[in-house]
């Protein structure tokens, strides 16, 4: 059987997170959806010892953006998997950024899972 993996979701509309939550809890994700405004994001991410995160690109103070790039410049977190996620097509600008894959709004909840489930 394969290790449960942990995901981040890095999402400030609530109720998206807990959709998302939800569909990855069933197919047997850990999930963690912290509340947005968060104070101090490289500490959560640490916290949360994910194995991926998925992020939206549009997230308040910071954008994802800026985010992925202090997580792929800090030692302890660099190799999590990062999928971004936008409304806009930024797929060129995420992946030169350092994600590791990019999905547009909206997407086929079964293509996340397949991306999330394929991570190694």
């Amino acid at each position: 059987m394969a290790e449960t993996k942990n995901v981040l979701i890095l999402e400030d509309n609530s109720m998206m997170c807990n959709l998302l939550k939800t569909l990855l809890d069933l197919e047997g994700f850990n999930v963690i959806c912290p509340t947005f405004p968060l104070m101090d994001i490289l500490k959560v991410i640490k916290d949360s010892r994910s194995d991926a995160i998925l992020m939206d690109i549009n997230l308040p103070g910071l954008n994802g953006l800026e985010i992925l790039k202090m997580i792929r410049n800090s030692d302890d977190i660099n190799s999590i998997k990062v999928i971004i996620i936008s409304g806009s097509d930024r797929k060129k600008e995420s992946i030169e950024a350092g994600a590791d894959h990019f999905l547009m709004k909206p997407y086929i909840p079964d293509e996340l899972i397949q991306i999330l489930k394929n991570l190694s």
